[in-house]
């Protein structure tokens, strides 16, 4: 008798339990691509200094160097917002439109 009395009590504990919870769907995520407007930023003018002939070739050298990281990181930027805006064309079209219609 007593195992009557459990099963019937945990059974009815279960259905107080399944029909307080509630099924929501699952979330699912989908990936969104975010474009940042990336600007280039105007270098300052050249300037001249006084070194020693020994140190000349260092300092054109590195200035060689630092120009040509300069020149990189503009062309990634113009690779950048190109695929943003090839990206954008392609998944949004209608923000196209909207902005013609400005």
């Amino acid at each position: 008798m007593k195992k009557i009395q459990i099963l019937l009590l945990l059974s009815f504990s279960l259905i107080l339990f399944i029909g307080c919870s509630t099924k929501e769907p699952p979330v699912i995520f989908k990936n969104k691509m975010v474009c940042f407007d990336m600007q280039k930023v105007e270098q300052s003018e050249k300037v001249d200094i006084r070194v020693h002939k020994d140190d000349l070739d260092l300092f054109v050298a590195r200035s060689n160097e630092l120009q040509g990281n300069i020149n990189f990181y503009e062309s990634q930027i113009d690779r950048y917002n190109e695929f943003c805006k090839k990206e954008l064309d392609k998944n949004f079209p209608w923000e196209k439109t909207k902005e013609y219609e400005k």
